[in-house]
């Protein structure tokens, strides 16, 4: 069997995907070629054949492999059939669990080859949500690096531990619903049989469930899975922890208490819902089967071979190779009216069970053991105790309930059910609702919609009210300004109470990283608590702009100096959310200027340049023209405050006047934005007068002259105001 494995392992294996992502090239691939798969297939086989003999001679009366296994599991009793009860109902829950678990795994990662995996890890898949969902945890190690699954978050040795997916606290719910359901069937089979209901039984289950586990977490439950990136080869494995037996024996335990405590009361209370636990109570095995299983030479002290002398047999005993039924030595029907111990023959007494027709009260008067009352609904005989060879006499079975106490034990399992189902919902509510991971999840959900001001209400962003020009909902206008694809990707508990959170983003089509610090403040509704962000994801965006631009528009918001953080020499600093910002200066009809788009995932500054106009150029030449008509309508020899003059004293000169024959021209290249000043020359002044002589006469005469000019101007929106310099 473990070759017929290998070799089928070997010709087909399971190619899980192949692919590149930024020039790597990963491929995985399963296969089953290993020492391990070989032994456990040969361990499997061999357990196989060990039931296929032992239900051969304890269901002889079975045609096929699974209706002997069903009527074997159906005729054990004690702890051996509550093992089975709950591994078959635990197998066919956490087998369902485990699929829609491959179904939502497959479907996030948009990979439904994920599904072919199913039925090699139908078994494992089981036993690993069974595992998570009863408080177990199971270890992750790939590449050196270890984590640790379980209800209660995701534990990393480098990055601390995150909050687990809420799903989980699905599965712990259907794990209790399905834990409560197997105790009750073990309580319904305690009425029947109560042989097996008192304390001195209660330890056997648990212990037989920790054995088991213990063989199971280390053989069953371990999985390697090896792959290849690039050149890189390395593996990843999964495993149940190795303390879960611990785990699963109190669970184990827990179903005996509820099966000796308030299980049975619950039973007889329900009526007409008894048939939902009525397939754990024990059925009878046929005097047949035992007398066959006594003639086989059964080694398990199971059926002694006094069983088949008191059946009517009286052949001799077949080999084990015997089939049941063939020629000499098989046995045969027990003689009518014959009884035998621990096997009901039809109309014959039974040790604690009154015959058909007898009245109870007498029956009990007569010294028999008093009768068990089933509830409304139960079949109208009594399955009979099939109790095996040489088994005790059944206990007295407990007195019927009078109705206070049946009312009683109604309320007292409504309140233990409230209670359980408020546990949970406080459990699930407090892990996701009110959790830190969901405080954090809702400020980025916020920040990634746009609704800062919703971000603001979850987190104060520490900035005064003047300055959050730009934290709010007006500031995230426009296409792509956002972050996308937030996550949490690992917690850190701190000393002090708080969580130090690791989270990824993606801006402009680049992964960012960033820690917040989230810290309980006060609670909420009494019970949760107040998880409040300390360190409030905001950045800066900086901007140098020219004196003669003094308001900006970032996003389409209208900023200036009072909204910066910081203001410096035309450099301005604002206060925003993770996005990208597009910044435009505010201009006017004698300023343009080009708008720049800030990411704080990577150009968090830029410089703006302003250019002039010809509408600045000409306010600035007109206000030349001015100033030089005023000039020139001065007689003085070296005018006030103006470009041009003349050498000589003024007693040497008269009837001066001045004319200006070319004025300068400012074009927007004589201008500078920068320093808000301008300089130009080309201009030209005549001038006529008379000089006197030497011998004091006066002669006519003129001149020419030429000059420059300089001055500075300074712009507040359309509003212009110019100075010329004094020469």
């Amino acid at each position: 069997m473990g070759f017929v494995y290998l070799i089928l392992a070997a010709i087909f294996p399971l190619t899980l995907g192949a692919g590149s992502m930024g020039g790597i090239q990963a491929k995985a691939i399963l296969t089953g070629v290993s020492a391990r798969t070989y032994f456990m297939t040969l361990l499997l086989a061999a357990i196989g054949a060990f039931f296929g003999y032992l239900l051969a001679q304890y269901a002889s009366d079975s045609n096929n492999v699974f209706t002997a296994a069903w009527k074997w599991a159906h005729r054990t009793r004690g702890f051996v059939r509550t093992l089975l009860d709950a591994a078959f109902i635990y197998a066919v829950v956490f087998t369902v669990i485990g699929f829609i678990c491959l179904i939502m795994l497959s479907s996030s990662l948009h990979n439904g080859q994920m599904f072919m995996l199913f039925p090699i890890l139908l078994p494992y898949l089981s036993f690993l949500t069974f595992a998570l969902g009863s408080f177990g945890a199971v270890g992750i190690t790939a590449s050196g690096n270890i984590a640790n699954l379980s209800l209660f978050g995701i534990s990393n040795q480098y990055v601390g531990s995150i909050s687990a997916p809420w799903q989980l606290w699905l599965v712990f719910v259907a794990f209790l619903i399905t834990t409560f359901y197997i105790a009750l069937r073990a309580a319904a089979r305690n009425i029947y049989d109560p042989a097996y209901a008192g304390w001195q039984h209660s330890w056997k289950s648990p212990v037989a469930t920790l054995v088991i586990w213990l063989i199971v977490t280390f053989l069953f439950t371990s999985a390697t899975l090896g792959y290849t990136m690039q050149s890189d080869t390395s593996d990843a494995s999964l495993n149940i922890a190795a303390w879960y037996f611990l785990v699963a024996a109190v669970w184990s335990f827990l179903i005996e208490v509820v099966a000796l405590t308030f299980g049975p009361a619950m039973v007889l209370s329900m009526g007409g819902a008894w048939k939902l636990f009525v397939g754990g109570t024990v059925r009878p095995t046929p005097a047949e089967v035992t007398a066959y299983a006594a003639a086989c030479g059964a080694h398990f002290g199971r059926f002694p071979s006094q069983v088949a002398a008191a059946a009517g047999y009286t052949g001799p005993q077949p080999s084990f190779g015997g089939q049941p039924g063939a020629g000499t030595g098989a046995p045969t029907a027990p003689a009518a009216g014959i009884p035998v111990q621990g096997v009901p023959v039809p109309g014959a007494p039974v040790q604690g069970v009154p015959a058909a027709g007898t009245d109870a009260a007498a029956f009990q008067a007569q010294g028999g053991a008093p009768t068990v009352q089933v509830p409304a609904g139960a079949p109208a005989a009594a399955p009979v105790a099939p109790v095996p060879v040489a088994a005790p006499a059944a206990p007295a079975a407990a007195k019927a309930m009078t109705p206070q106490q049946k009312k009683l034990a109604i309320i007292i399992s409504a309140i233990v059910g409230v209670l359980a189902l408020l546990g949970i919902a406080y459990a699930v509510v407090n892990s996701t609702v009110f959790s830190a991971d969901n405080t954090v999840k809702s400020y980025l959900s916020a920040i990634a919609s746009g609704d800062y001001d919703k971000a603001n209400g979850i987190s104060d962003p520490q900035v005064a009210n003047g300055k959050r020009t730009l934290l709010t909902n007006a500031a995230s206008k426009g296409d792509k300004t956002t972050i996308s694809n937030q996550r949490i990707i690992s917690a850190t508990d701190n000393a002090d109470g708080s969580r130090t959170m690791r989270i990824s983003y993606t801006l402009g089509g680049k992964s960012m990283t960033d820690t917040l610090t989230v810290a309980p403040n006060g609670s909420k509704f009494l019970i949760f608590k107040n998880w409040n962000i300390t360190t409030p994801l905001v950045k800066e965006i900086s901007v140098y702009a020219s004196p003669a631009i003094t308001n900006f528009t970032v996003n389409g918001v209208k900023v200036g100096a009072k909204n910066a953080t910081a203001s410096d020499s035309g450099t301005y600093t604002f206060n925003v959310y993770p996005g990208s910002y597009t910044v435009k200066p505010v201009t006017s009809k004698y300023l343009t200027a080009d708008s720049t788009t800030l990411t704080t995932s990577s150009e968090s500054s830029a410089s703006i340049s302003a250019e002039p106009t010809d509408a600045l150029a000409d306010e600035i030449n007109a206000k030349i023209k001015d100033k030089l008509d005023t000039c020139a309508k001065s007689t003085d020899a070296q005018p006030e405050g103006c470009p041009f003059s003349m050498y000589g004293s003024d007693d040497d000169y008269r009837n001066i006047a001045w004319n200006i024959t070319e004025y300068p021209t400012v074009t927007t290249d004589d201008l500078s934005i920068d320093s808000g000043s301008f300089y130009v020359y080309g201009g030209e002044a005549k001038v006529a007068y008379e000089y006197k002589n030497y011998d004091d006469s006066w002669e006519p005469t003129d001149s020419s002259t030429s000059f420059s000019i300089s001055g500075q101007f300074t712009l507040d929106g359309d509003k212009l105001d110019i100075t010329l310099d004094e020469d």
